[in-house]
């Protein structure tokens, strides 16, 4: 979800809604902003893109990160899901948020 901009990521969970069947759950794992990542890797390519004079990143942009828990629910709720569980935890240290979104039953 983190490399689709808002209105694109959107369009995924309509997809996702369209598919699953009342009751069906969709696991994503989506970084936050505040996430361990971040604020190990942020430093790191800043300094190498400094001292090579271009950008580097590690990974593909992430345009799309949750800003809050209350963010994964809002967006989650306006794209007719439920929020079964929106999770961070030590288990995968601190990088992703756990977003459980249950499709309602009818």
């Amino acid at each position: 979800m983190e490399h689709f901009e808002a209105p694109a990521g959107r369009l995924v969970l309509d997809e996702f809604r369209r598919v699953l069947k009342p009751g069906a759950v969709a696991v994503l794992f989506w970084p936050p902003e505040f996430g361990a990542s971040r604020l190990v890797l942020a430093p790191v390519e800043a300094l190498l893109s400094f001292f090579r004079k271009t950008p580097f990143r590690f990974f593909p942009d992430e345009v799309n990160r949750l800003r809050s828990r209350g963010h994964a629910r809002t967006t989650l709720r306006e794209a007719g899901f439920e929020a079964a569980a929106v999770d961070l935890t030590p288990r995968d240290l601190f990088i992703h948020l756990v977003v459980v979104a249950r499709k309602p039953a009818a």
